[in-house]
């Protein structure tokens, strides 16, 4: 449904959402990890290895609205929000 909407939106406007609100995030351990906007902040599900070398608190949005952490063990389960 997305994409067919995306279809509609001048390429340009897709860029601009892209830029303000991604869909990925792109750790310093070179993973493209999505972000969910299913609540009332954007989460960021990220084992905590993949942050090792981040030097800001991820956001979105030109660094306005910082993105939860979720952070996971190595196993992919949930340790700390």
């Amino acid at each position: 449904l997305s994409a067919g909407l995306m279809s509609l939106v001048p390429h340009e406007l897709q860029r601009q959402v892209e830029a303000l609100a991604p869909t990925h995030f792109d750790a310093p351990s070179g993973s493209h990890v999505p972000i969910r906007y299913d609540g009332e902040w954007p989460v960021l599900a990220v084992r905590v290895q993949e942050l090792f070398g981040l030097d800001r608190h991820p956001a979105i949005a030109n660094g306005t609205v910082p993105l939860t952490l979720e952070l996971l063990s190595p196993a992919h389960r949930p340790i700390q929000t």
